[in-house]
């Protein structure tokens, strides 16, 4: 079967071969064994196994794996190797995907988003263009944040974002304001095409939410981020 793909891990397995996991439209998340692909512990075809590399694969169906028969073709995401920003912001969101999704899960338009998210990231707008996957990731996943649009004191917490008086008092909580409020509305009704702001705290919000919805303790991408950041 010919299957197209975003390539969000390559582990190596035995002496020569890898495995892949790979966010397709069709099969959703799924693992591929990649069979001699390491010839003299070089790899044969680097590009196509990248992070975030869009490959178009021929597969064999096994009992509870994919077998990988040929490489049809592939989009190296240049930037991904060239910008510090884009690999870090590509990796949070192959990261996230990893963590949240379950294999051959299918979830409508999860595919498509991060494929035109791959297409419209720049070192420019990766902080905001990937916290804007991310609110729109996890509103397909059915947490979709609240936004109160009132102009009271204003909080993030699992539930979106609310008033004093709409939280539950048991939960973590982050302030915002009205200008970070806006924002995120912004960022999850625009285009990615659209997209041109360079705001990094807006991403500090986007993984905060998810943390808090996705029940995971850290994304080890984003910390990274955080530390480069510092240095930079």
């Amino acid at each position: 079967m010919k299957v197209e793909g975003i390539v969000l891990r390559l582990i190596k397995y035995k002496e020569s071969s890898a495995i892949a996991t790979v966010l397709t439209d069709d099969l959703g998340k799924i693992s591929i064994n990649c069979q001699r692909i390491y010839r003299n512990k070089n790899w044969v075809d680097p590009p196509a196994l990248e992070t975030m590399s869009l490959t178009k694969f021929v597969l064999r169906e096994g009992r509870t794996i994919y077998y990988l028969d040929e490489i049809e073709s592939t989009v190296r995401m240049e930037a991904m190797a060239s910008g510090h920003k884009v690999f870090f912001a590509g990796h949070i969101v192959a990261e996230l995907l990893l963590k949240s999704l379950e294999n051959e899960y299918q979830v409508a338009s999860i595919y498509p988003l991060t494929k035109t998210y791959l297409e419209n990231l720049t070192e420019k707008n990766a902080y905001y263009l990937t916290a804007a996957w991310i609110f729109k990731y996890l509103s397909l996943l059915g947490y979709k944040p609240y936004i109160n649009m009132g102009s009271e004191s204003l909080y993030l917490s699992q539930s979106g974002i609310v008033s004093l008086d709409q939280m539950d008092s048991s939960g973590t909580i982050l302030p915002v304001t009205i200008q970070d409020r806006d924002m995120v509305v912004r960022a999850m009704n625009s285009r990615f095409a659209d997209i041109r702001d360079t705001a990094y705290d807006l991403l500090d919000k986007a993984v905060f939410y998810a943390l808090l919805n996705l029940d995971l303790n850290k994304i080890n991408s984003y910390e990274l981020l955080k530390n480069w950041r510092y240095y930079e």
